[in-house]
């Protein structure tokens, strides 16, 4: 009997060992029927994050190929603007011109009558300084001269003005009448 009872508690434990192989075998046909799942859906969700960045690469490129012919436009419309060393060589060039401008029309222009004026009642003051209202007779007679002179300069500035507009009156008329109003735009 305590062979039998010895056989029993091996036979008893083989059964359980058994048993728990069977569970083992049935938890890694369970694991690997999850591990086979999950690498079905990581293939799944990898494979969609690829497709998501090729397609945000795609887009980007499309992006920045739109944002490099903009520069080269860019880069295009700069060579055609003028740089400032350019204008400041030009607006120096215009100075020099003016200053030489007005150093030739001083150079060329009479002496006014006002400096002539000037010049004789400096003479006369310097001749006549003893008399005592001399200073009154040279300060009248200096917003004298300086009167003349402006309505002088007036004078011929109005009568520029008249010739110019006689003369733009003029061009427009023969511009009517001789059909030639394609050369006024």
């Amino acid at each position: 009997m305590e062979g039998n009872w010895f056989t029993a508690k091996i036979d008893g434990l083989n059964d359980k060992i058994d048993a728990v192989q069977t569970l083992k075998e049935h938890d890694l046909a369970s694991i690997q029927v999850r591990f086979v799942d999950s690498k079905v859906a990581l293939d799944a969700a990898l494979n969609a994050a690829n497709e998501a960045l090729r397609r945000a690469e795609t887009g980007s490129e499309k992006r920045f190929d739109t944002l490099g012919e903009i520069i080269d436009q860019l880069r295009e419309q700069q060579g055609a603007f003028v740089s400032r060393a350019e204008i400041k060589a030009m607006v120096d060039a215009i100075q020099d011109n003016t200053q030489q401008n007005k150093d030739m029309i001083s150079a060329s222009l009479p002496r006014s009558e006002a400096s002539f004026g000037f010049d004789r009642l400096h003479a006369e003051a310097s001749v006549n300084y003893d008399r005592g209202d001399a200073a009154i007779k040279i300060a009248a007679s200096r917003i004298s001269i300086l009167e003349n002179a402006n309505a002088n300069m007036n004078g011929k500035m109005w009568a520029f003005g008249a010739l110019f507009t006689i003369g733009n009156v003029a061009f427009t008329w023969w511009v009517g009448i001789s059909g030639a109003s394609h050369l006024v735009h």
